[in-house]
């Protein structure tokens, strides 16, 4: 409460947070949306560094996690088993399954846990990645991933959440992250037309980063050169 009554400015990374900070009655005249940007990648060449630490087959869908409770890791598992020309990789450190409740200790023969990667080579999977996944069971949240694979040009598949749906529907495959089936079936419609998704993710990295400017970024230097000094 000390912080917010002597802030110039409170920001939030969407609009569902905008309208929880609504309804908990934070003074909405310093309350602005400034989201996430797709992240600087496309333009780089892969260097080989995830190959050197991932011997697997090709297609490789990647899902960048951390095991944390909300992510659907037994889901994708079971996607997994439903695509077994896949290589799928989940990132993040595998000893924090068990603490938030996933079991990974049957995980089928194409699945790869690399665990925590330097930034290098987690960008060098990014740009090796035929498909990114950004799975959530939880609404309100915004994943990072989702911006990755927008900025690295990347078939995007995530979860059809309100807020995903809004921020990122136009270029990705929405699935319904219980469902093994409809994850793989996903991933499936994003190999079978990588081009046309790969597009997709590039047309809105660039729409995403111009209405940043434009409008979150703008408002906040308005609201900030109006502050008192």
């Amino acid at each position: 409460r000390w912080s917010l009554a002597r802030a110039d400015a409170i920001l939030v990374h969407n609009e569902a947070m905008q309208a929880r900070a609504r309804e908990i009655g934070w003074p909405m005249d310093k309350v602005l949306v400034v989201e996430d940007v797709p992240a600087a990648g496309k333009d780089q060449p892969a260097r080989g560094l995830a190959r050197q630490q991932i011997a697997a087959p090709k297609p490789w869908v990647l899902f960048p996690g951390s095991f944390a409770a909300d992510e659907p890791i037994a889901e994708v598992l079971a996607a997994a088993r439903l695509m077994p020309e896949c290589t799928f990789i989940i990132t993040g450190r595998p000893e924090r399954a068990a603490q938030n409740g996933h079991d990974i200790g049957g995980k089928p023969a194409n699945v790869v846990l690399p665990g925590f990667l330097p930034l290098e080579v987690f960008d060098d999977l990014l740009r090796e990645a035929d498909v990114v996944m950004g799975l959530t069971r939880e609404e309100g949240i915004q994943l990072s991933v989702c911006n990755e694979a927008l900025g690295f040009g990347k078939p995007l598949v995530t979860s059809n959440t309100q807020i995903l749906g809004k921020l990122f529907g136009s270029a990705a495959v929405l699935v319904d992250t219980g469902n093994p089936a409809s994850i793989a079936g996903g991933c499936a419609e994003a190999i079978g037309n990588s081009r046309q998704y790969s597009e997709k993710s590039l047309s809105l990295s660039v729409a995403r980063v111009d209405q940043w400017r434009a409008v979150q970024l703008a408002g906040l230097s308005r609201l900030l050169g109006n502050a008192t000094p």
